[in-house]
């Protein structure tokens, strides 16, 4: 409790404490970084009786603990060029330096960033141009919450393509060089009737959305098997890589 922070400050071999300046930090190898306080509160419990049901609880603080140091950003409020009136030229620095980082073992280091898709939630994400073959595309990266496999990512797309039934729905399998119709990746999966596909996907096969998917049954019909296979490896196989595609259960 009672956390505090003093600015940097160097300790000479001969004893004598002065404030550190980040140009000092650079040359002498040295990190940037204020040293950090606290009141430690110490309990001690001693339990007595027959069945250890009753103690006697006594506590002690101890005020102005070191706890170890954390390193300082340039120009923030614990950083010593806020209290220098000078100019940063005048202390060591570029006065078009922007700050911001920090000083590691006489190092500059700075914190990047990262920004990406979060991970078990579908995102939906609509191309704009003219000239692209999809309208719609939705995506989601299912991670298992042991955190024990990578990310899966499945991604569904809706053509721009009218094929006389409206806008078929084709899905981005991995390992697959192109992409699968929906209705093939659900009788890939063992789902051959159609009907069970409806309900699937709008949980009610009468539902009045059913349409939307004229198109998607549609384009599976017209898509040949390779005559160079037969139908019960490739239904094993095309299977088998749908399945690990699928998202990690719970």
């Amino acid at each position: 409790e009672n956390v505090t922070y003093i600015k940097p400050r160097l300790q000479e071999a001969t004893g004598r404490v002065k404030p550190m300046l980040p140009m000092e930090a650079r040359v002498r190898n040295f990190t940037y970084a204020a040293q950090m306080y606290a009141d430690i509160r110490f309990i001690a419990r001693t339990y007595k009786g027959p069945l250890l049901d009753t103690f006697d609880e006594e506590f002690r603080v101890f005020e102005g603990i070191s706890i170890g140091k954390l390193p300082v950003m340039l120009g923030s409020s614990l950083c010593l060029l806020k209290d220098y009136p000078a100019s940063l030229a005048e202390v060591g620095e570029c006065s078009h330096d922007p700050l911001g980082y920090f000083v590691v073992h006489g190092s500059e280091r700075t914190i990047l960033c990262q920004e990406k898709v979060a991970d078990n939630r579908i995102m939906i994400f609509q191309n704009k141009k003219s000239s692209s073959k999809y309208l719609y595309s939705v995506e989601m990266k299912s991670l298992h919450e042991s955190f024990t496999t990578p990310p899966k990512k499945l991604e569904i797309r809706l053509s721009s393509k009218f094929n006389g039934h409206g806008y078929p729905m084709v899905a981005c399998v991995p390992r697959f060089r192109e992409d699968v119709p929906v209705v093939i990746y659900f009788r890939a999966l063992g789902i051959l009737d159609d009907r069970t596909i409806a309900k699937i996907v709008w949980n009610d096969e009468n539902d009045s959305h059913v349409e939307l998917l004229a198109a998607s049954f549609r384009d599976a019909g017209r898509r040949n098997p390779l005559p160079d296979e037969p139908p019960s490896i490739r239904h094993e196989s095309g299977g088998q890589v749908c399945i690990r595609s699928l998202p990690p259960d719970d």
